[in-house]
């Protein structure tokens, strides 16, 4: 039989059952919940970061290419006299050698060409 409220000692009257103390947090180690808390905020910064690019890259597109004002038309193609490249006339170190622009792929190529016709110049001469 159990005793009625009114029987109980004047220190435990109205509480019934006992409730468990709260929980401090604390584990066996004395650090708690604090490396699990961690982990799930650094998940959920790279699921963010993560989801923010996957949006960007379907909103925006893929921007992998860089972007040519094509508003004048193709550039125009030179050729490199000495190794018979061709290249942009943007890109092209231009030189005027003997009355004649010429237009090479590297300064290496221009010298070449410079001593080649140096060469030639001196064994005709």
């Amino acid at each position: 039989m159990t005793p009625s409220p009114l029987c109980l000692p004047a220190g435990r009257q109205g509480r019934g059952r006992r409730r468990p103390e709260p929980d401090s947090g604390a584990g066996r180690d004395g650090r708690g919940d604090v490396g699990l808390i961690m982990a799930r905020l650094i998940l959920s910064i790279l699921l963010t970061f993560i989801l923010y690019y996957v949006l960007h890259f379907l909103i925006k597109g893929p921007s992998l290419r860089k972007k040519v004002d094509r508003r004048d038309g193709p550039e125009e193609l030179v050729q490199d006299p000495y190794c018979q490249t061709y290249i942009p006339t943007s890109a092209a170190i231009k030189a005027r050698m003997g009355g004649e622009n010429l237009f090479f792929c590297s300064e290496e190529c221009m010298n070449r060409y410079a001593e080649e016709k140096r060469g030639r110049a001196s064994r005709v001469g």
